[in-house]
């Protein structure tokens, strides 16, 4: 594949669904990708330490991890990384749970479709990198705040301290 290629981990421990998603990743995004499957979590994490990943697609149900583990594990090892869950179950709070730990997106099997899952692709990969520069950007004002010497802080409506910087901070204790 090409060096601009998107390159999508998909964690599926069933063979039947892994290449139904190989076949809907291929209508998806045709000739833009190089998708990778494993079939558990611990191949996943291999993967990672050897591979570049632009994207993840993971069931939350493996033979050696099951629901939020997965997330919990993933995560640190792919900082960055868009995760989109595709479960086999519809349940609104266990994809409430995914998109607080950190996941894009959660899709169901069965219910994706080519469009669903180039949407959740697109916008997976767009928000993961506006988060990285809004967190560069608030770095440097941490950084910023931090260092000058001028006092600053910001108060809330009730005149409740929200945040102050460290000159403030050791004049006031």
């Amino acid at each position: 594949m090409a060096a601009d290629s998107i390159q999508i981990l998909h964690i599926e421990d069933n063979p039947l669904e892994a290449a139904l998603m190989r076949e809907l990743v291929s209508v998806s995004i045709p000739d833009k990708h190089d998708l990778t499957g494993v079939g558990d979590l611990a191949e996943a994490v291999a993967h990672l330490a050897e591979n570049r990943v632009d994207l993840i697609l993971t069931d939350l149900s493996l033979p050696d991890a099951g629901g939020m583990e997965t997330l919990r594990t993933l995560i640190p090892r792919a900082p960055g990384v868009p995760i989109i869950v595709l479960s086999g179950y519809d349940d609104e709070k266990t994809s409430l749970e995914a998109l607080r730990a950190g996941a894009q997106d959660y899709l169901v099997k069965g219910e994706v479709s080519s469009h669903l899952l180039r949407h959740a692709i697109r916008y997976g990969m767009e928000r993961k990198r506006l988060d990285a520069a809004l967190s560069i950007e608030r770095d440097l004002v941490d950084n910023l705040l931090d260092n000058i010497p001028d006092r600053i802080y910001f108060k809330d409506l009730s005149s409740r301290y929200l945040r102050i910087n460290r000159a403030l901070a050791s004049i006031i204790g």
